[in-house]
């Protein structure tokens, strides 16, 4: 004979659904019935439509019939007792009226389903028992909180259950860390036994125990008073034991408050290692962060400092805590050391804490990991130095040379004709020619420096319109200038930015469509909303939309033969990018050319801003008798920079090398130190002030740097980190001067 299928036990208890529901309420006792009958009649419905295949809601069933239990006084054990006489029931009455199949056969088909109901009822008792310790937990936490004294609960084994606050403060650490713990693990030998002992006595009485006993630390043992109650479960047998600790030497009470306001207010808010030590190195304190730590040899029983310090000199025999409780000074120091095939960066802070007579008691230290920081700063540095060495070097190279070569003619041509001789009447004009185009040399070079260092250059407002009709347009040859169709907007389309590099752009772009079109290109602007668009659309082969977007990556051109570079596209996004614009590549419309579709987007100026013109500010100082030291081995540099400062009364000493000027430093006394940071010979700039540091560090904020080489990215962070004044050269003698006079006057 065959198992009957789910869906015919189904059609008859849906025949059949009062009668079943009935029978199976017989089995709930005559002060059950009002409460238990209406999920009774629930378990069946929900039961029939699993059978069924269709939506069911166990789990909210589960969590009504083990409400109704409880308040009904049923344990759990009588819940799932009722629950199997319902199955039972429900199982008899399918028998009854399906005889033609065994009482097993019915059982194992209503099985699946009258199983899915007991596992989720079983779910929610063990989810109840879950809350209902953790909210005990919580209730001896607070209990054992509202002690002042240092108290845990151990289980059977002497293992810390759970202890307060001030129990972890004694014993160096937070007070969850000591979860799981072996308490007989921090008293010493001899305390342990005898706590051991006495916890194994199966006494019933609950009177409190005394022992007298030692806590034991790194160096140092702490007499103290152990109160022991025992714990019993509900059938009276022995389950634990409550310690409570009375230390017969506690520290100043004024110490006392500041550290467990320091502990409690502060250190708690702190996202990074710290630690407290006495000054006989013991610990007071670690921070959970701290415990994290992943630094091999270490436990956290030493002073975090210390195996910093060792580690970075190599000794176990430094203290470093010895050195910071006898200065008493707040100390910050990066730290480094090799660690597993790696090294390793911290950040460590140092400040002490002082009792009542200002003597040094406390010392808390702060420890960040840094490793991780460092290693992207690495990444980007190489990453940085990997681009300066490729091809963008020459073209920097290519364009320095052709924006300097005009300028440089002049200041030649009159400096020669300076040497030979010109009539008196003359002179001035032939300088003021010099000085104006030297200048303009400098101006030049700065543009060019702040391009690589890619900070943002001097922007003015301008009528974007009226800048196309002005610089770009006028560049085009008249056979271009017909090729191209002409839309202007005819409004004030204002925007902010550098006009000279604005309009090379455009007429980069408009370059590239001459280069491709055939007979047509369309230029026009329009306003949209806040920004205003040009369009520059060609009749050339256009571009495939696959390559969209890789035409504006650096170095990527189709021109390669011809000599293109092909940064200009790539130059001109970053440049639209630095605006808040956009460079895009879109499709004609059905009225233009179809080929390429160039859209360059720019925000417009609101309010125009006009800057003032920024004038340097007069130098009016005088040497006084200030002795300055000039470090630098370029020999015209060096006359010019004695020259100003003889001629405003300094007292100046020139050196050529860096051993000359260290040797120097050594003789007298000096008022400013002009250092060339790219000095040649067997020590640089760089290597010259560490040492200045090092060995001198009275001088070491009278230095000031002069370079050319902040287009450098090494260069430009080691400089920055010194916080010392540079001068980019080329320089005006003004800014050199006041430079000099704010060094004598700081």
């Amino acid at each position: 004979m065959q198992q009957p299928s789910c869906e015919q036990i189904a059609e008859f208890i849906n025949s059949n659904l009062d009668t079943i529901v009935q029978d199976c309420s017989a089995q709930i006792t005559p002060d059950q019935t009002g409460k238990l009958r209406d999920l009774v009649a629930d378990w069946v419905r929900n039961l029939l439509n699993s059978l069924q295949g269709k939506s069911y809601r166990a789990g909210e069933w589960a969590s009504h019939f083990s409400s109704t239990a409880r308040e009904m006084g049923l344990s759990s054990p009588e819940a799932f007792t009722l629950l199997d006489k319902f199955r039972i029931s429900l199982t008899g009455a399918c028998k009854q009226f399906q005889p033609q199949h065994t009482e097993t056969e019915i059982r194992i088909c209503l099985f699946e389903a009258s199983e899915i109901f007991k596992n989720h009822l079983v779910e929610y008792y063990l989810h109840q028992a879950d809350e209902e310790a953790a909210a005990g937990l919580r209730k001896q936490k607070a209990a054992l909180e509202a002690s002042a004294s240092p108290m845990a609960v151990l289980d059977e084994q002497g293992r810390i259950e759970i202890a307060n606050r001030e129990m972890g403060r004694l014993l160096k650490t937070g007070s969850d860390a000591l979860t799981g713990t072996d308490f007989y693990s921090y008293c010493t030998e001899e305390t342990a036994a005898l706590l051991r002992a006495s916890q194994r006595k199966k006494t019933s009485s609950q009177q409190p125990l005394t022992v007298d006993g030692s806590l034991k630390f790194t160096r140092t043992e702490l007499n103290s008073r152990f109160n022991l109650r025992p714990v019993f479960d509900t059938a009276g047998h022995r389950s634990g034991t409550v310690v409570c600790l009375l230390p017969e030497s506690r520290p100043t009470e004024n110490v006392e408050v500041g550290i467990q306001y320091l502990e409690d207010h502060i250190l708690t808010l702190l996202s990074l290692p710290v630690q407290v030590v006495a000054a006989d190195h013991t610990i007071l304190y670690n921070s959970e962060e701290l415990l994290k730590l992943s630094l091999p040899g270490y436990d956290s029983s030493q002073p975090i400092c210390c195996y910093l310090k060792q580690h970075q000199r190599g000794s176990e025999d430094y203290w470093f805590c010895k050195t910071l409780f006898e200065q008493g000074h707040f100390h910050w120091e990066e730290i480094h050391f090799e660690c597993d095939g790696e090294t390793r960066w911290f950040h460590m802070l140092n400040f002490p804490l002082t009792d009542g007579t200002g003597s040094i008691v406390r010392m808390v230290t702060c420890v960040y990991d840094t490793t991780r920081r460092r290693q992207i700063q690495k990444q980007m540095e190489s990453h940085l130095i990997q681009q300066q060495r490729s091809s963008l070097v020459s073209q920097i190279a290519v364009t320095v040379a052709h924006q300097l070569r005009n300028p440089l003619s002049v200041v030649l041509g009159f400096a020669e004709m300076l040497s030979k001789g010109l009539p008196p009447d003359q002179y001035s004009e032939a300088v003021n020619r010099i000085h104006r185009n030297s200048l303009r040399c400098k101006d030049i070079v700065e543009n060019l420096l702040d391009f690589g260092k890619g900070t943002p250059l001097e922007r003015r407002p301008v009528d974007f319109e009226n800048l196309i009709q002005k610089t770009v347009r006028i560049r085009l040859t008249p056979a271009q200038d017909r090729l191209i169709e002409w839309r202007f907007s005819g409004k004030p389309t204002p925007v902010e930015c550098l006009p000279e590099q604005l309009a090379q752009v455009v007429h980069s772009l408009l370059q590239n469509a001459l280069k491709v079109a055939h007979t047509r290109i369309l230029f026009s602007v329009e306003v949209k909303g806040y920004f205003v668009r040009l369009r520059i659309v060609d009749d050339g082969p256009g571009i495939p939309i696959s390559d969209r977007e890789r035409v504006f990556e650096p170095f990527y051109t189709s021109h390669r033969k011809e000599g293109a570079v092909g940064l200009g596209l790539s130059l001109a996004r970053a440049l639209a990018n630095d605006y808040g614009g956009s460079l895009t590549i879109s499709t004609p419309g059905a009225e233009e050319p179809q080929g390429a579709c160039f859209i360059f987007q720019l925000p417009l100026l609101s309010e125009p801003n006009h800057p003032e013109e920024k004038q340097a500010p007069e130098t009016n100082i005088s040497g006084n008798e200030h002795q300055i030291l000039i470090v630098d081995d370029n020999a015209d540099l060096r006359d010019l920079l004695t020259t100003t400062l003889y001629n405003r009364g300094f007292q100046v000493t020139t050196v050529t090398s860096g051993m000359a000027g260290l040797e120097k430093l050594k003789q007298q006394h000096y008022d400013a130190i002009i250092l060339d940071f790219l000095l040649e010979g067997s020590l640089t700039g760089r290597q010259i002030y560490e040492e200045i540091q090092a060995s001198h560090p009275e001088f070491a904020d009278k230095v000031l740097f002069i370079t050319g080489d902040m287009l450098t990215y090494q260069t430009r962070l080691y400089l920055e980190s010194t916080h010392r004044p540079v001068l980019e050269k080329p320089f005006l003698m003004t800014d050199f001067l006041s430079a000099i006079a704010k060094i004598i006057q700081d």
